[in-house]
């Protein structure tokens, strides 16, 4: 739920010549940002992100006791609270994250005069290590999907999210948020609407006729309730986002594997083996909704054996000696 807009007579007091504002009003401030962004047009996804990066830096200043109207902003207090984050093993991506929304937040208060000094480029991201995210092997999916029981409704359910991944590699915040009326059996193509799309943007996904099978059948569970998402929770109305990713991990728990096996994993999983069946990548690009093709380069971690394979089907030696 997005927060209420507050209402300030004044903007925060500069301090001297440096123009700081305090972090007493640097927190008030933000359900004004938030309000604003939410008439600009930003997911709920987004808006809620907003507020959740913010509750965690609260927490974190009041933690250690600097959430005052005597407290200024400057970028040792941002120092701080990523050495914090990285001292308690926070992964580097969620660390510049968190960071990132902070950093939007401290452009927003720039442009709109409440600060005059540039602190945003003052907040520097941590250190992120490449080609961390390795896709799930064929043996792992398989085990995987035989994990889930699908016979019962949230098994089924559950069944169909990793088939439509494993299909088009499809985000599952969008999955989630997937209605009756998006998909064209004909086409064969599911619309992801720009409201519930990570870029804004809309865009169609094909999908293969084993998964038109499959989500024929879920369509057919919600019709029969009046339901107008298509992956519902067992109480009613769709499945929650968090609920989805943690029954990945139930699954994959079940199938006794160790490493990490989110939605997000076999996200990366399909863009792995979409390469290895010869798509090119500006159509996996539009495909997985990436604004530029270095993202989906992150996505293709090709292992040594196909690396090796396709050195071998090459030849390119051969063309001299």
């Amino acid at each position: 739920m997005v927060k209420s807009k507050i209402k300030m007579n004044t903007k925060p007091l500069p301090i001297e010549s440096n123009n700081y504002m305090s972090v007493l009003d640097f927190v008030k401030l933000h359900d004004s940002f938030v309000s604003q962004k939410l008439v600009e047009g930003l997911s709920q996804r987004t808006l809620q992100d907003y507020n959740k990066h913010m509750d965690y830096f609260k927490k974190w200043l009041e933690a250690e006791q600097r959430l005052s109207g005597s407290r200024w902003l400057d970028k040792v207090l941002f120092n701080e609270y990523s050495a914090h984050m990285i001292m308690n093993n926070y992964a580097p991506n969620t660390i510049n994250i968190r960071l990132r929304t902070i950093k939007t937040y401290l452009n927003w208060l720039r442009s709109e005069e409440y600060l005059t000094v540039d602190l945003a480029s003052k907040v520097k991201y941590v250190r992120v290590p490449k080609d961390t995210i390795k896709p799930l092997s064929t043996t792992e999916i398989r085990r995987m999907l035989n994990a889930v029981d699908t016979s019962n409704y949230a098994g089924f359910r559950d069944y169909c999210l990793m088939i439509m991944i494993l299909d088009n590699g499809i985000r599952i915040n969008e999955a989630v948020n997937l209605k009756i009326d998006d998909f064209d059996f004909k086409r064969k193509v599911i619309t992801v609407r720009s409201q519930t799309a990570k870029t804004r943007c809309e865009r169609f996904l094909p999908i293969s006729k084993k998964t038109v099978g499959l989500l024929q059948q879920l369509i057919s569970v919600a019709s029969d309730n009046n339901e107008e998402y298509l992956f519902l929770s067992s109480l009613g109305g769709k499945i929650d986002t968090l609920v989805a990713i943690k029954n990945f991990r139930k699954y994959a728990k079940k199938a006794g594997l160790s490493k990490k096996c989110t939605p997000h994993v076999w996200r990366h999983t399909f863009a792995v083996n979409a390469v290895k069946a010869n798509m090119d990548v500006f159509t996996l690009q539009r495909i997985l909704g990436h604004a530029s093709l270095s993202t989906t380069r992150l996505y293709i971690q090709l292992d040594d054996e196909f690396i090796s394979a396709k050195h071998s089907e090459a030849r390119v030696l051969d063309r001299f000696v």
